[in-house]
């Protein structure tokens, strides 16, 4: 039933979507271009893209006109890689997210994306590195700009008894832990996913190419191959802002929920297959809240987010803006209540709107039965009754616990973007930090 809504709102979405889509899959024109011409594809792009930003918010220059500037020039540090000296699928490069730049299409604040590439089907690659203790790992070829369908997670991965692992790419099938890569492959993902932010350790990355052509010197960049990717560049700058705002506007309905659907982000393809989502939109006065109930079923992990209009993750660093189900109370009937407010409502399931009083809510659950999830009820009440519509027992939160909270997860996420921070992260293992507050995760 969900496939068939989820089919009928990609029809909704109108033929713009498709043409957005095919632009930003096809193939580079096969005419050579100068290094003039891929400059001025770029700036053109570029104004098209800051275009778009004003025509989607119309309230004039906020902060939500700011966001949208902001979100171009993200798009065009996450699109760095292929202007790299090295971007080249004989020395595929191996990068980490989450940064400061890395937040696209509802970003999930409970994985590390490790993306290696650029990858071809001309090669072999061996990927490989150390398990860690992170709850859950995936890896997935890229063959459009938003997933592929070849994947593999760790409840399947072969791994060593030292915790090592190994895994291939390559067009032809091999011995172990194996993808298959094609013509249109460029990339490999692999998702690092935390349930238990304060304790567990991401594992090791690292890659190489079998055969002669590893040992060849990366040639030097040349006006073609300058040209070849600013362009590619100017199409991301075009559609991506244009397609996340029609989806938007489209697919995601205000405070409530589309039906959870492997396709319900609104694009065939994207992200991992095994993921069920639900997407949503929220409007918000400072005395109101929006009570999100969902019920709780058997699945490999879940979670719940905020968004912005541009579908970027809001602040998840210093502020409560998602939970997973680690992190998340369940309320002795089996339901999770998330509060979306502007300010702290004591509750557990608080999800700090963070200054938006409109942005986007993204849930997810990975392998939940059939591919399948009840979907979540969504109500605006005033702030003032909250605890009127929760159960009798549902805890209270004070604010110094929300705070220990809340020092947690800027640690948790600055041990996740300074490697430097992953020592401490030993020292979790080994129960030295402080523990999380148990309430916020526990009945």
């Amino acid at each position: 039933m969900h496939r068939r809504s989820s089919a009928v709102l990609g029809w909704r979405a109108g033929c713009a979507t498709l043409a957005i889509l095919i632009l930003l899959l096809a193939p580079s024109r096969v005419r050579a271009q100068t290094s003039d011409e891929g400059w001025d594809a770029f700036l053109g792009a570029l104004a098209a893209a800051g275009d778009t930003v004003r025509a989607n918010t119309p309230e004039g220059d906020g902060p939500e006109r700011a966001e949208g500037y902001r979100h171009l020039i993200r798009l065009v540090e996450f699109a760095e890689a292929s202007f790299l000296d090295d971007a080249d699928a004989a020395h595929p490069n191996v990068q980490r997210c989450p940064s400061k730049a890395c937040k696209i299409g509802f970003d999930n604040p409970d994985q590390v994306y490790v993306g290696i590439g650029p990858i071809s089907d001309a090669y072999t690659y061996r990927v490989y590195g150390q398990r860690g203790t992170v709850d859950f790992m995936s890896f997935q070829v890229f063959d459009n700009p938003y997933g592929g369908p070849a994947w593999l997670d760790s409840d399947a991965l072969q791994v060593n008894a030292d915790g090592s692992w190994e895994l291939f790419v390559s067009p032809t099938p091999h011995a172990g832990n194996w993808l298959p890569s094609t013509a249109s492959s460029t990339q490999l993902v692999i998702r690092l996913t935390f349930a238990d932010w304060d304790t567990e350790v991401e594992g090791s990355v690292q890659v190489e190419v079998i055969g002669d052509a590893a040992g060849d010197p990366v040639s030097p960049l040349t006006a073609v191959d300058f040209a070849s990717r600013a362009r590619r560049l100017a199409t991301t700058l075009r559609a991506t802002p244009a397609l996340f705002q029609q989806l938007r506007a489209d697919l995601y309905p205000v405070n409530d929920f589309a039906d959870p659907d492997p396709y319900a982000f609104g694009l065939a393809g994207a992200g991992l297959p095994t993921n069920v989502v639900s997407p949503a939109q929220y409007e918000l006065a400072p005395d109101q809240a929006l009570l999100i109930e969902s019920a709780d079923i058997p699945v490999r992990f879940r979670n719940i987010q905020l968004g912005n209009r541009w579908l970027e993750s809001l602040d998840y660093a210093s502020r409560q803006t998602s939970l997973n189900g680690t992190q998340s109370y369940l309320d002795r009937d089996g339901v999770y209540r998330f509060v979306l407010a502007h300010v702290d409502p004591g509750v557990p399931n608080w999800l700090d709107v963070a200054g938006h009083p409109r942005g986007t809510i993204f849930m997810r659950w990975n392998k939940p039965p059939g591919l399948d999830a009840p979907k979540p009820t969504a109500r605006v009440v005033e702030l003032a009754k909250l605890r009127s519509y929760l159960p009798a027992d549902h805890p209270m939160v004070k604010p110094a616990e929300r705070a220990t909270t809340l020092e947690g997860r800027r640690r948790a996420y600055d041990r996740r973007t300074n490697p430097a921070g992953l020592e401490l992260g030993d020292r979790a293992v080994a129960g030295t930090l402080p523990p999380r507050l148990p309430v916020l995760g526990t009945r």
